[in-house]
């Protein structure tokens, strides 16, 4: 089986990776250890990750689940400033 990239991890990082991928036409292939679905808890979502499920054409996947969502979230970097943060 030839691919174009290969991708190890199939969580949130790896698939959308694999989808931008795609949307150019190169063909990756992930590999994943675990099976999926899988559960974690702890996993949020900021601004950020929003805009990149928008840009993957996922908005309406997401409001369709009724998946909780956060407000007014800051984010800190190593200076201890806030480095952004949705609302």
């Amino acid at each position: 089986m030839k691919r174009d990239v290969v991708i190890v991890g199939g969580g949130p990082g790896g698939a959308a990776t694999a989808m931008f991928l795609l949307r150019e036409g190169i063909k990756p292939l992930i590999i994943e250890a675990e099976t999926f679905p899988r559960y974690h808890i702890g996993e949020s979502l900021t601004g950020a990750g929003g805009k990149l499920l928008r840009e993957l054409g996922l908005e309406s996947e997401m409001y369709r689940r009724k998946h909780p969502t956060k407000q007014g979230v800051n984010v800190y970097g190593t200076a201890g400033k806030a480095a952004g943060g949705s609302r």
